[in-house]
Order: C-alpha cells, then structure tokens, then sequence
C-alpha cells in the first residue's frame, strides 16, 4: 500500500506542475498582451500629437 501511495502522490505532483505550467503560461501570455496594448496606445497617442502639433500651429498664425 506505501507504493500505492508513493505512485499516487508522485502523479499529483505531476499533474500540480503541469497545471502550474500552464498557468505560468497564461501570466506571460497576459503580460504580452498587456504590453502589446501599452505600445499601441503609446503609438496612438504619439501619432495624435504629431496630427494635433501642425493644427495648432496653423491657428497661432
């Protein structure tokens, strides 16, 4: 019964890392993403500015 045990517990364990695994997975796919987004908006915003300098020079003059 101790073997029983002891295969029992080593599959747990096998399963808990690949279930960790694959979490960590997603916690990087997520941060990607994040990241992905942020750079779009920077560049939105960036190109924005460029649009918007131009317009408010041509109403200074």
């Amino acid at each position: 019964m101790g073997e029983r045990r002891r295969k029992g517990n080593e599959e747990e364990r096998r399963e808990e890392r690949i279930e960790e695994g694959k979490a960590e997975r997603e916690r990087k796919e997520k941060r990607s993403r994040k990241g992905k987004k942020g750079e779009e908006k920077s560049r939105e915003e960036g190109e924005e500015k460029k649009v918007a300098d131009p317009a408010c020079l041509s109403l200074s003059r």
